[in-house]
């Protein structure tokens, strides 16, 4: 008993050490719970589809399940930078302080960065994520007797743990590329084989648990290790964003007007608190220039931390960045560091370093000393700067097959923004003179591989567009000689929307623009109003409008523009309509004259009234097929669907079951 409680002491001091303490974090993104069903899997067009928003819940709801029960494992979801990190750390500090209603029986509160499992060995559960995990702290490494009775106690007391597995895209092998073997908590695995049986509930399967990834890894998680419910994060909001820059000594209103006033997708950029922070130290040097993608966003940073003292060290961070990234290592022991020649001491601006010198264990654990990027965004646009330092051949196969991999994506983006955008090149010259390629001749690769991206006169996906973006006047103005069409599924998130509505404009005039998914948003709607202007056809297959709380106002905005998109189908979705609906919708759809082929509803909460309100649209719109969820609509339900057929005289082919994708 004595050695439990002191491994349950011990768990707690190690949480405060990965957590900051009880450091308390100032807002954080909003949290909607995603619907993941009917969106596919796997690579390619899929990758892009970010699922559906069911409804926005708070911190301590993450757990939460419907009547109150809890879902064992969830996901958070988010692009680079989104705030997954800080936010799971915030989730555990609130669980672990019994501020989490679902969650009050835990117990055993186990953060652990998936970047740090580099034990290459077989290994078991408990080793992986305790015994080794501890040891980096004098304090929290564990005794012969307290990992057996840590062990003993897990085998029974599973349900009382939660454990967060922080960073699935910075495992040690990249997650999800092949079949994982069923193995328990006692018996010898890989890292990645332990996680991915964490993740099916093989071991400890009472256990709470808590992942984070980027969006594009989620496709690659086999089914069975994907979680019970899946939450993404879409960005801060303005309250939230004049507060951090207040926090920085910045005025918050002058700032965000400054946003406001950069171009569109910098405002939705600076969503993400890690480019927000990064926006805000620019500001600080400058508030005159701001830049207005990505590539240009993390170069200025990068010259921002760039001091005069460690200018003569930036080869060293762009290798060490390369190398890891190939190796896909994001936190750099001691030994890593030597055999890459870099001194941690020489870049501190980049790198953040942790010690624990206090400790005399005749073993010391590779972690006694280590090193990590202040951010993962900056060791990848560190490695695309050392691309340069490659041979010719070497840049074209890096291009070719390196930039295919998944882990690379983001790296690709910066790279062709490194070299194919002079309002980003320039200023970097002086950092990329005196390489194995040239600038100009690594533009030359580039271009090619771009050209290499266009079939047919055709651009088919959005990494493709997302590239694009970052390429500067004069690499679209070439491009442009080479497309006529855009044609791809759902633009993903609300950024890639306005990603694809800026390229339409910079790359007119186009025959073709066709999605077969989009999102009707109002900060999306404005980006498109004058798409006509800019593509002969414009057309979407089903636009879908997902608004728990409509009004008037907003229906009416939608209703106005949803003729521009010419769309087949409308997807209600989570619209919960009712009665007092009703005349409302009748006055916009005939004023706008809207006819659809298929009208398609998933709306679990919405009563028989909002059903018979359905029936209406249906009969104004003169739609051929009715799609509704799979169980969504009960016999009461569908009376209020009949109901208002009979009143409308409605006629239409009732699909039940069908998920439009």
């Amino acid at each position: 008993m004595l050695s439990e409680n002191r491994f349950l002491a011990k768990t707690k001091l190690h949480l405060r050490s990965k957590i900051g303490g009880s450091k308390r974090f100032s807002g954080h993104p909003t949290i909607m719970v995603v619907d993941m069903k009917g969106t596919g899997a796997g690579i390619s067009e899929s990758a892009n589809r970010l699922g559906r928003d069911i409804e926005k819940i708070s911190l301590d709801q993450i757990h939460d399940a419907e009547q109150d029960k809890c879902s064992n494992h969830v996901t958070i979801l988010g692009e680079a930078g989104a705030g997954k990190t800080t936010l799971s750390k915030m989730y555990c500090l609130a669980v672990e302080e019994g501020n989490v209603k679902t969650l009050n029986n835990i117990q055993l509160v186990h953060f652990v960065p998936a970047a740090t499992l580099q034990n290459r060995s077989m290994t078991t559960a408990f080793n992986l994520l305790f015994t080794e995990q501890m040891t980096r702290g004098p304090d929290t490494k564990l005794s012969i007797q307290e990992e057996e009775a840590g062990q003993e106690w897990l085998s029974i007391n599973s349900a009382k743990m939660l454990i967060v597995i922080d960073g699935l895209d910075q495992c040690l092998e990249e997650f999800g590329r092949e079949k994982y073997p069923i193995v328990t908590a006692t018996t010898p695995a890989k890292a990645n084989d332990i996680i991915a049986n964490i993740m099916s509930k093989n071991i400890w399967p009472d256990a709470r648990v808590l992942t984070t990834t980027r969006w594009n890894i989620y496709w690659y998680i086999e089914a069975d290790q994907k979680s019970d419910k899946v939450v993404g994060l879409r960005g801060l909001d303005d309250e939230t964003l004049r507060e951090i820059a207040v926090s920085n000594s910045i005025d918050g209103d002058k700032f965000l007007n400054a946003l406001r006033n950069a171009p569109p997708e910098i405002l939705s950029l600076c969503r993400n608190p890690m480019f927000f922070n990064y926006m805000t130290t620019l500001y600080q040097k400058d508030p005159s220039t701001l830049p207005d993608n990505l590539s240009g966003l993390v170069a200025a940073v990068f010259r921002a931390y760039l001091d005069p003292s460690s200018v003569k060290h930036y080869d060293d961070i762009t290798r060490l960045a390369y190398n890891a990234m190939r190796d896909n290592i994001f936190v750099f022991p001691e030994s890593y560091l030597i055999k890459h020649k870099v001194d941690a001491n020489d870049l501190n601006k980049f790198l953040s370093t942790g010690a624990n010198l206090e400790d005399s264990r005749d073993t010391p654990s590779p972690f006694d000393k280590f090193a990590e990027f202040s951010h993962q965004t900056m060791q990848e646009f560190c490695c695309a700067m050392h691309v340069l330092n490659l041979t010719g051949d070497g840049i074209k196969e890096f291009v070719t097959n390196q930039l295919n991999d998944i882990r690379m994506q983001l790296t690709r983006q910066l790279l062709f923004g490194l070299i194919l955008n002079d309002e980003v090149t320039k200023p970097m010259e002086k950092y990329l003179a005196n390489r194995k390629t040239s600038i100009l001749e690594c533009r030359k690769i580039l271009m090619e591989h771009l050209h290499s991206l266009i079939e047919n006169a055709t651009i088919r996906n959005m990494e493709t567009i997302m590239i694009l973006n970052e390429c500067g006047d004069e690499t679209i103005q070439q491009i442009n000689q080479k497309v006529d069409n855009i044609i791809m599924n759902q633009p993903g998130p609300l950024n890639g929307h306005i990603l694809l509505a800026k390229m339409t404009e910079r790359l007119s005039p186009l025959q073709v623009v066709y999605c077969d998914h989009f999102y009707l948003e109002p900060p999306v709607i404005e980006h498109f109003v004058h798409i006509r202007s800019y593509a002969r056809i414009f057309k979407v297959q089903t636009v879908a409008i997902h608004d728990t709380s409509l009004t008037e106002s907003n229906l009416a905005e939608y209703l106005k523009h949803l003729p521009l998109f010419h769309c087949d189908e409308l997807l209600m979705y989570h619209c919960n309509l009712t009665k007092d609906d009703d005349r409302l919708v009748t006055r916009t759809w005939r004023k706008h004259g809207i006819r659809l082929n298929i009208l398609s509803v998933i709306d679990e909460s919405m009563n028989e009234d909002g059903y018979e309100v359905i029936a209406h649209i249906a009969n104004l719109s003169e739609c051929k097929e009715l799609a509704i969820q799979q169980n969504g609509l009960t016999k009461i339900k569908l009376q209020g669907l009949l109901h208002g057929c009979q009143n409308h005289d409605t006629k239409f082919l009732l699909n039940e079951g069908k998920v439009p994708n």
